[in-house]
């Protein structure tokens, strides 16, 4: 069986929308679905670069497409006024439930 390598970022909508498509086309295709989360914040600092959501203009542009997105295909786009996470403990919980399997 093959295996299909998803890498996201837990603040990314991209990856949230992706990831409600993936696990039913992971089956459909006879695939393993194994998820590695990435902290692309890093990955930006890193290169000098900033997020979308840190230019106010791209924030706006990201924020009516992700929200366009989310009504054509039936469900709500409700972003968080800020960020909260940490990413070390929601990595931490990604892993023992993947290792549960």
């Amino acid at each position: 069986m093959r295996t299909l390598h998803f890498y996201f970022d837990y603040l990314s909508p991209y990856a949230c929308f992706s990831w409600r498509a993936l696990q039913s086309l992971s089956e459909s295709h006879d695939l393993i679905l194994e998820a590695h989360p990435v902290v692309f914040g890093k990955l930006l600092d890193h290169w000098g670069q900033l997020g979308p959501a840190e230019v106010p203009p791209k924030k706006a542009a990201l924020y009516r497409y992700c929200d366009r997105y989310a009504k054509l295909h039936g469900f709500a786009f409700n972003p968080p006024a800020c960020h909260r996470l940490h990413y070390a403990c929601h990595c931490q919980t990604l892993l023992v439930l993947s290792s549960i399997n």
